[in-house]
């Protein structure tokens, strides 16, 4: 009987849409990592060229 419901084609596309959620979250937190690095490079960069001036 478990080997029904894991082939139930229900159970299989809940499981692919989890999946897709997943690496959906995952990418977005890189992205903001992404920008979240990108954005501590462009501060340190303005306070450099403040300590310049």
């Amino acid at each position: 009987m478990v080997i029904l419901a894991t082939l139930e084609p229900c159970s299989l596309r809940r499981r692919l849409l989890r999946r897709d959620e997943l690496i959906f979250i995952r990418k977005t937190f890189q992205f903001l990592q992404l920008s979240a690095q990108e954005a501590f490079i462009l501060i340190k960069r303005i306070l450099f060229c403040l300590e310049l001036s």
